[in-house]
């Protein structure tokens, strides 16, 4: 009877040790949103990059005022694109010298808007969403210096003309928070001037989200700064936090870019660079911050560019995947429930070779830790038992 007790008690301890190891995994998963609901994309510039895009699993790319050929093209390989209607024609701008980042002046917004929508009025299924502008807060993308009360202004004109052809359509809005200017000055007043000039509270329209850069050179993704809102990765959730103070529903961000640059060969860089290890690694811990936040709605890498060097780049200068692309590929198996229920651990990357090329072993290290852990505690049972 003794030796029956303790044989039930040690079943019962280690169905109860499985279901507490399922349930932590069920836990992990429910907490994020999935693939299906959260965009994962990549900065584009070349058509020809879409093949290669694609057979990393990527559905989104975002490019640069593209036009219907573009779109079309970009979905027959299942990649839907996010055009930025940025810069344009220096006819509306009346610069001296002309130049064609210059913004439309006020009575050339409408003209700017139908030019820019014109490309894309044709589509044979409607965008899902439209960045209007790259970058406003910087000088070098908002000559002479940023404006965000005529950015806003903008973006009310697009707006009301891109939902004439797409009452659905999001439309995305610059909302981080530093703003670069001409004499080199780099003030935190970008997104505070820009609801501030929001008297009618057009920006609470659940059609406008907010999106944000938050590039953070060499730092880990979880470092904390003196200054998180303006310096840190989860700066998207001073914008969300902003957005919901303005009476905004509910804000989800667009990160439309994000990333580091890499040691590699034959590159350069500009900014603290990373090894590639630690790249691939801070792209998908990056991915897992986003997604478990409640406040980013899709984020984009920069950059995937054929015959570009700069280190930031998802492949190498002769075409072939960077480890990020390929850690890149198996989160996005791994985290697709029609491939695979694992979850995905926060600073567990391992490396392995396949085929040659370098990969992400994230989900067998997530399996040989879940694997450990019930090892242990069923040795520890057995020797209690035993006592």
């Amino acid at each position: 009877t003794t030796a029956s007790m303790s044989l039930s008690r040690f079943v019962c301890l280690v169905l109860a040790s499985v279901i507490l190891l399922n349930a932590k995994v069920i836990a992990q998963n429910a907490s994020k949103v999935p693939l299906s609901d959260f965009p994962i994309g990549v900065c584009a510039y070349n058509t020809k990059d879409f093949e290669g895009i694609a057979a990393l699993g990527i559905k989104w790319v975002r490019m640069d005022h593209p036009t219907n050929v573009t779109v079309e093209l970009a979905r027959k390989f299942g990649i839907e694109v996010l055009p930025i209607l940025a810069y344009g024609y220096v006819e509306y701008s009346n610069g001296n010298p002309p130049n064609y980042k210059l913004p439309p002046l006020p009575q050339y917004r409408k003209a700017w808007s139908l030019r820019r929508l014109n490309d894309l009025k044709n589509l044979t299924q409607a965008p899902k969403a439209l960045e209007v502008w790259n970058e406003p807060f910087h000088e070098g993308f908002w000559p002479p210096n940023p404006n965000a009360t005529d950015y806003l202004e903008l973006v009310k004109v697009f707006a009301a003309e891109a939902w004439n052809i797409w009452p659905q359509v999001k439309i995305l809005v610059s909302a981080d928070n530093d703003e670069y200017t001409s004499d080199n000055g780099v003030n935190p007043v970008w997104r505070k001037n820009l609801l501030a000039a929001d008297k009618g509270k057009f920006l609470n329209d659940p059609r406008i989200l907010p999106t944000v850069h938050p590039y953070v050179e060499g730092r880990t993704p979880t470092q904390v700064t003196s200054s998180p809102c303006r310096w840190d990765l989860n700066r998207f959730e001073c914008a969300y936090d902003d957005f919901i103070k303005h009476g905004h529903p509910d804000p989800k961000v667009w990160v439309t870019e994000f990333g580091w640059e890499s040691r590699s060969p034959n590159s350069f860089s500009y900014y603290g660079n990373v090894t590639e290890a630690n790249q691939t690694r801070y792209i998908l811990d990056s991915m897992e911050i986003f997604r478990k936040s409640g406040k980013v709605a899709a984020a984009f890498i920069y950059m995937y560019n054929s015959n570009d060097k700069w280190s930031y780049n998802m492949i190498y200068a002769n075409g072939t995947y960077k480890p990020a692309a390929l850690g890149l590929k198996d989160y996005i198996q791994q985290e697709t429930p029609s491939t695979s229920s694992s979850s995905f651990e926060i600073g567990t990357s391992g490396q392995t070779q396949l085929n040659g090329q370098t990969t992400s072993m994230r989900g067998a290290a997530n399996l040989l830790q879940s694997f450990g852990m019930m090892t242990i505690l069923f040795l520890s049972i057995i020797v209690s038992s035993i006592k």
